[in-house]
């Protein structure tokens, strides 16, 4: 469906596409550095530079400011490194400014029409609206360990965007004994489908519950003729993913500073 390159590229725009602009964030995009402040949600994944290609000397001014930005702020934030970031030496500088290495992720691709994905018939899966609301922020908080701020911010910003039918993408949640254990997401883009967001409880994890998300994902995936992309960590879910015939296409190196 697309050469090695073609895939690279979309794994890498897949890192940032889904930085938006809301009443709630400021985001600086410009062509070769990406940020997001959001200063009422001490939330890494929502804050932090996810597009660095910068030469050395730029690169770790912005660095420096962006630091005293988010300490100002008292927020954690996050930088992500992929292949096409720069400088070479980037994760180097990240280090030299006290930022810790953190996960790493597998970018991932697929072809939704050539991966069968054995499903758990006890999982039901259903989709995030208003009456479901309260169990994904429920999953937010027991499977990512997101904090009481960060749980009150979603459930602001989701309820806004649900109410005004403005909400970027589909989200799910999965239950098993009419118990709400697991989320995941899908957003639609021109040449691709990201597959984000998927954690499970983690009392009930390796019961087929993440296989059952994806699978129920990728019919929706196939539907749209796309090909799908996915973050997956290199210790949890991306060993699953490769199993079940996933292409690794490049790793993702994450750096935090979680100043509070």
């Amino acid at each position: 469906m697309h050469t090695f390159k073609e895939k690279l590229f979309l794994v890498e725009d897949a890192i940032s596409v889904q930085v938006q602009k809301n009443n709630q964030n400021e985001v600086i995009i410009e062509e070769n550095w990406i940020q997001v402040t959001t200063p009422n949600a001490p939330v890494i994944h929502l804050n932090g530079i996810l597009k660095c290609s910068l030469e050395s000397q730029e690169a770790e001014e912005r660095i420096v400011k962006a630091i005293e930005h988010y300490e100002k702020l008292g927020l954690p934030f996050q930088v992500k490194i992929s292949p096409s970031s720069k400088p070479k030496n980037l994760s180097s500088i990240l280090v030299k400014h006290k930022m810790q290495p953190s996960e790493t992720l597998y970018g991932l691709y697929a072809d939704p029409n050539v991966i069968q994905i054995p499903h758990n018939p006890n999982v039901e899966i259903k989709l995030l609206d208003l009456s479901t609301l309260e169990d994904w922020l429920s999953v937010q908080a027991s499977a990512w360990g997101t904090p009481s701020q960060g749980i009150e911010y979603l459930r602001k910003q989701i309820k806004e965007a649900l109410e005004a039918n403005t909400k970027k993408g589909l989200s799910f949640i999965a239950y098993l004994d009419n118990r709400p254990v697991a989320s995941a997401g899908i957003r639609i883009f021109d040449n691709y489908a990201l597959l984000a967001g998927a954690a499970v409880n983690p009392d009930l994890r390796g019961k087929g519950i993440y296989r059952s998300l994806l699978a129920y994902r990728l019919e929706i995936i196939k539907r749209e003729n796309l090909p799908a992309i996915i973050h997956c960590l290199e210790s949890t879910s991306a060993p699953i993913c490769l199993k079940l015939g996933f292409e690794k296409i490049c790793e993702i190196y994450g750096f935090e500073s979680r100043i509070i």
